[in-house]
């Protein structure tokens, strides 16, 4: 028995719905295709370090994808520029629009000190570095965390010891100028390059030390004690009680007047552990960052 001939099969039609399908996860081709959200009480060098490594890139490549032609001088001018492009960054990496607010404008702790130096001295806190605890960087999942930045503010009450302040490999306080800009490298290795020697090359190479394996000094607990207390005093400075404000605010400033006394005024602008690069020297750095 013959068959018939097959009949050609008709011609797909689609739903006109179909023919454009929209992509899930609101994905955007111009945004970077891998999110590095900056972690609750990390600092902003140190993210920008992290943010770098995972693409390859030194921190100083990575800001001039976001119109940095240009070094800044010192790492207070990083920051402001940071804070001018900081909703671009965070579009750019699919973060909240305020994801870096905190970690650039700080919590009260820094908020309460910056209103002192400002009303009383007419003066701003300046990114001076960062003072950083050895066992901390030995975490697995290691930030460099806001309050190691903070002048007032020198024990890591997790593992009840001194903050160290400097280097022992290159003897620099940490993001203390622009040179970390131009490094690689896991959050403990020293970010510094090395101090300049009898050589005088132009560019130096950087200091690379385990962090980690920094000497430890305790804190005895009326270190600690102090440091709660004055971290109370700061969070209270913020209540909505006028009244517990107040007396948070007169608290805190008159601890502040003790240690300008003490210590002297730049100590509480800045980590005071390093005097001041000279200008020049800081301009001759502009090159080694690349």
């Amino acid at each position: 028995m013959k068959l018939p001939p097959a009949q050609p099969d008709p011609a797909p039609t689609a739903p006109p719905e179909a023919l454009l399908l929209p992509i899930p996860g609101g994905y955007d081709i111009d945004r970077w295709p891998i999110t590095v959200p900056i972690r609750p009480d990390e600092t902003i060098p140190g993210w920008l370090m992290h943010f770098a490594a995972r693409y390859q890139l030194s921190p100083a490549q990575l800001l001039r994808e976001f119109g940095f032609t240009s070094q800044p001088a010192t790492v207070d001018l990083v920051l402001d520029r940071v804070v001018e492009c900081s909703r671009e960054i965070a579009w750019c990496l699919g973060l909240p629009p305020r994801a870096l607010s905190p970690a650039l404008f700080g919590g009260p702790v820094e908020s309460s000190l910056g209103r002192y130096l400002a009303h009383r001295h007419r003066i701003r806190p300046r990114f001076s570095g960062s003072r950083f605890c050895p066992r901390c960087l030995a975490d697995p999942d290691c930030i460099w965390q806001r309050e190691w930045a903070h002048p007032l503010l020198p024990i890591c009450l997790r593992h009840r010891l001194r903050l160290q302040t400097r280097c022992p490999g290159c003897g620099q306080v940490p993001f203390s100028d622009t040179t970390w800009l131009g490094s690689h490298g896991p959050p403990w290795h020293c970010p510094q390059r090395r101090p300049r020697g009898t050589d005088d090359r132009r560019v130096r190479p950087f200091c690379r030390h385990d962090l980690r394996n920094a000497a430890t000094i305790d804190a005895n607990d009326n270190l600690c004690t102090a440091q709660r207390y004055l971290t109370a005093l700061a969070n209270a400075t913020d209540s909505d009680d006028p009244t517990a404000r107040t007396a948070a605010t007169t608290r805190f400033e008159t601890f502040c007047d003790l240690a300008a006394d003490k210590l002297g005024i730049d100590a509480l602008a800045t980590l005071g552990a390093h005097r001041d690069r000279d200008r020049s020297e800081e301009h001759g750095t502009k090159s080694e960052t690349d």
